[in-house]
Parts: C-alpha cells; sequence; structure tokens
C-alpha cells in the first residue's frame, strides 16, 4: 500500500513541511517519488512512527 506525503503527515501526526524537510536532510527518504508526490509504503510508515 502508498500513501501521499499528505496521508503520511496525517498518520505519523507531523506536518507534510517536516516530512519534506526531512527528505531534503537525508534522514527520511520516500520510498517512491511520482511526478507531482512523493509515496511511502508500510515500511517507511513505520520508520516516521519510531
Amino acid at each position: 500500500m502508498r500513501w501521499s506525503t499528505a496521508e503520511v503527515a496525517r498518520m505519523s501526526r507531523v506536518s507534510s513541511r517536516t516530512l519534506r524537510h526531512y527528505d531534503h536532510v537525508g534522514l527520511l527518504r520516500p520510498a517512491h517519488t511520482g511526478p507531482s508526490s512523493c509515496l511511502a509504503d508500510q515500511r517507511r510508515q513505520a520508520e516516521i512512527r519510531q
């Protein structure tokens, strides 16, 4: 299953901006990036929750 950045942010209780910052500095990369948004899979979601 894949989620959008907004969905992951909502489930993780962090902002989309925070997730984009994590990606920018290399702390947490999306599992897949599409043409207009980043997507995360279940494994990445578990990393975010920790």
